[in-house]
């Protein structure tokens, strides 16, 4: 199944329903992708890192052939291996990076009321879809 962009409490991701992925476009092919892990992994772009944000923010974008960046590119509607060119990710203004993650929590639909006698989340009405009582007491 293709993937297709989705917003989910406020976030954009591109999603297949099972997958999820936050993504970045490409503007030239020149963009270092550490600037895109400090920005995932909430930390500042900066000349120096900690050790352990070194760690993290290499983990992510990878340094070359030896460590490959977990970035996928989105192609044909699909997250793909990045292609590597002699010892770089092979990507082009346009293209968009994805990083997979956790599914994001779904929120219950805000026209929702909860019912004063069974504590269910219902739909607005006179009546509870649940227990058949009066929604107002």
């Amino acid at each position: 199944m293709p993937l297709s962009q989705s917003t989910i409490n406020g976030t954009s991701y591109y999603t297949d329903g099972v997958k999820y992925y936050t993504f970045h476009r490409i503007v030239t092919d020149k963009d270092p992708f550490y600037i895109f892990a400090c920005r995932d992994l909430g930390i500042p772009e900066t000349k120096k890192f900690t050790p352990d944000e070194e760690k993290r923010i290499n983990d992510l974008a990878g340094t070359g052939m030896h460590q490959k960046t977990k970035y996928l590119l989105l192609k044909n509607g699909q997250a793909t291996q990045m292609p590597y060119r002699v010892s770089v990710p092979d990507v082009k203004p346009g293209d968009i990076i994805l990083r997979e993650v956790a599914a994001p929590p779904r929120q219950a639909p805000a026209n929702l009321v909860k019912c004063p006698h069974c504590a269910s989340t219902v739909p607005p009405g006179p009546t509870c879809s649940m227990c058949g009582k009066p929604l107002k007491p």
